[in-house]
């Protein structure tokens, strides 16, 4: 789960490794992760999908969309950390890192090639 890349300020290279390097620096609101404990004690976590004046939708990761009654909740926190992990670009090479930067700043889809 993650934003859409195709109208980011991906080309803007201070906004990408900015993001990369400090996912947690500046999370948009749409990616804020969200920790909901219910009355009967179960806990959900994940994005805010949509909010009425009675429910609360979750994004939540490799499960479908969750429909929360807000009367049922009893605590409800936005965390400070964000749902991309740190240190992605530690386990590549000075190439590879470069590479990636190089295909994250186009603004057309690259043809692939088989290695």
């Amino acid at each position: 789960m993650g934003p859409e890349l195709t109208g980011s300020n991906r080309a803007n290279l201070d906004y990408l490794l900015g993001n990369i390097l400090d996912p947690s620096g500046e999370i948009q609101d749409d990616y804020k992760m969200v920790v909901v404990t219910t009355r009967d004690g179960r806990t959900y976590v994940g994005n805010v999908a949509k909010e009425t004046d009675r429910q609360l939708t979750l994004r939540i990761v490799g499960q479908e969309a969750v429909n929360i009654n807000k009367s049922d909740i009893q605590t409800r926190e936005v965390t400070p950390s964000s749902m991309m992990p740190t240190g992605l670009l530690d386990n590549l090479s000075d190439k590879e890192v470069t590479d990636l930067i190089a295909y994250l700043r186009t603004t057309a889809q690259v043809p692939l090639t088989k290695k």
